[in-house]
């Protein structure tokens, strides 16, 4: 679990390193990159869980992961469809 961890906080670093002193790194505004940064930790953070969680158990991952994509998705479509 810890190296999925460290792996997700240092690609949060080096992206971050990266935007120090630069107004549009890779041509995408702060706003956008920065969230993304975020983004990386969180789902690093989720991830080592989610191994950690179900080690020995992938069919319970596999099924566990696809309601969650599942309920994602429902989510994503209705708020389209309401401010379609």
């Amino acid at each position: 679990m810890w190296p999925v961890i460290v792996v997700g906080i240092a690609m949060a670093l080096a992206l971050a390193a990266f935007v120090v002193g630069t107004d549009r790194p890779l041509g995408l505004d702060l706003n956008i990159l920065m969230p993304a940064i975020g983004i990386t930790l969180m789902a690093s953070l989720f991830g080592a869980a989610a191994i950690g969680s179900y080690r020995g158990k992938m069919g319970e991952g596999v099924r566990a992961m696809l309601i969650w994509v599942a309920l994602g998705l429902a989510i994503i479509v209705g708020y389209q469809l309401y401010n379609g």
